[in-house]
């Protein structure tokens, strides 16, 4: 008789330990089953964060193209996470620093990565 108690003692067990585990699991759909709707990041956010970098690239070549005497096509200018960088030749120390300045003040511009190379001297 001890056999049958002991048995289902054993699968009720299993299943204990079953439900523990799922406790701890995140549900489907990126929300945790706490339910305070904590979402867990995903591809959307991405996009996102691809859209704005986006936006910063078109403000920083808009803003190179309108300074006096920069030649912007020579100004490579890449954005990932609001962070920009600037690589190319610039005309002497002034104009590289009226450069940086005017991009670091962008909206969504987290920091400026310098690799520009003044040319010439002032």
């Amino acid at each position: 008789m001890t056999r049958i108690p002991m048995a289902i003692l054993s699968i009720l067990f299993a299943l204990f330990l079953a439900a523990c585990g799922q406790a701890n699991a995140p549900a489907q759909g990126g929300v945790s089953p706490q339910g305070n709707n904590a979402a867990v990041p995903s591809a959307p956010q991405a996009s996102s964060d691809e859209a704005g970098d986006q936006k910063v690239l078109a403000q920083v070549k808009s803003t190179l193209e309108a300074l006096p005497g920069v030649d912007s096509a020579q100004i490579s200018v890449s954005v990932s996470q609001g962070i920009v960088t600037l690589t190319g030749p610039v005309n002497g120390p002034e104009q590289h620093q009226q450069i940086l300045q005017r991009v670091a003040q962008l909206d969504g511009v987290q920091s400026v990565v310098d690799d520009l190379q003044p040319t010439k001297g002032s």
